[in-house]
């Protein structure tokens, strides 16, 4: 893994409270001073708690993680990497409806991540990110490969309902971001569907953090998809002096 020489090691069992793991965005919209407009970086979001309900004991983006992942049969462990490019595709193919599949190079073994234009459009022919090997997966028609896939899918979404009118003006500074579903998510509560908004007093002091089913801002109604689509898009067209690799004692969100 080249996102990170240590990368953090998640082990759920070690948080009966809860564990939630997102791929970590930029906000889609921030007004403030010039100097406060920081996009944030990309990275993985992990959120633990040893009991639910407690404060959360990690709230943090990392650069990558690593999660053991037993086999179905619990013979074996399997390791899994969750990294910014497997996470954004996980999170393109759930907005577009992308079907994904997981495979193996059978030369390397090593798990097959599709990237760019192949991890939009299914495809028989597969490169070897690890080993270099061409190979078409036996038994298998055309396909979109992300190890995520291997993951129980989150489930539990509900639509948020509340309203929010503000005006830029009125705080140091407005951060807000599209709803996007969780990679992890064990806790017993659902998962809000709408548009996060964090308003800040002064540098430090944030006085809203919640999701919200509308928000006007600045008299102009947001929408959700066109805010994760506007993400997505800024993913695959990066600006340098917006985005930045995570660093793992960043604490973000």
């Amino acid at each position: 893994m080249q996102y990170a020489n240590r990368p953090f090691i998640l082990k759920p069992e070690d948080s009966p409270g809860g564990v939630g793991v997102w791929c970590a965005l930029p906000p889609a919209i921030v007004t403030g001073p010039l100097n406060a407009r920081n996009r944030r970086v990309l990275g993985i979001h992990v959120h633990t708690r040893r009991i639910n309900d407690e404060k959360k004991t990690i709230d943090s983006t990392f650069p990558a993680i690593v999660l053991p992942h037993p086999d179905p049969l619990g013979m074996s462990v399997d390791i899994i990497h969750i990294t910014p490019p497997a996470a954004y595709g996980w999170l393109d193919a759930q907005e577009r409806g992308t079907p994904l599949d997981s495979v193996k190079c059978p030369k390397c073994n090593a798990h097959h991540l599709d990237l760019g234009h192949f991890s939009q459009n299914p495809h028989q022919m597969h490169l070897c990110g690890s080993c270099g090997s061409m190979f078409r997966p036996k038994g298998k028609g055309k396909l979109v490969s992300n190890p995520l896939s291997l993951l129980q899918p989150t489930s539990g979404f509900i639509d948020a309902t509340e309203r929010i009118e503000l005006r830029s003006d009125a705080f140091y500074k407005v951060e807000v971001w599209p709803s996007t579903p969780a990679i992890i998510w064990d806790l017993d509560r659902p998962q809000f569907v709408g548009i996060h908004v964090h308003a800040y007093k002064n540098r430090t002091e944030r006085v809203i953090d919640e999701t919200y089913g509308s928000v006007l801002l600045d008299g102009v109604e947001l929408d959700r998809k066109s805010l994760i689509m506007s993400l997505l898009h800024d993913y695959k067209e990066p600006k340098a002096a917006n985005m930045f690799q995570a660093n793992p004692k960043d604490q973000i969100f």
